[in-house]
């Protein structure tokens, strides 16, 4: 949505994927052409607005353990890079 002066503010770039061990980050959006995405984060409680910790990577099955809502989720790479978030101000 433009502000008063017409000025549309980019969308984060930055994936879920790329956020390292005990940062914070709020979701921006999701690549809503990924088949299935929104009803697998509609099902965890994940959608824009939704403030992540980022608690480890389990390497050996190459997934991010994040934190949202009280709860812990395990997100594979695939789902990972198809959220994009930003920093938590």
């Amino acid at each position: 949505i433009p502000d008063r002066k017409g000025h549309v503010e980019p969308l984060p770039r930055q994936t879920l994927a790329q956020v390292k061990a005990g940062q914070k980050v709020v979701i921006s959006h999701v690549d809503e052409r990924v088949e299935g995405l929104l009803t697998r984060l509609a099902q965890m409680d994940l959608h824009p607005g939704t403030l992540l910790q980022v608690v480890g990577r389990d390497d050996l099955d190459d997934l991010l353990v994040v934190e949202a809502h009280g709860m812990t989720h395990l997100i594979g790479p695939r789902m990972a890079q198809s959220i994009f978030v930003r920093p938590l101000d």
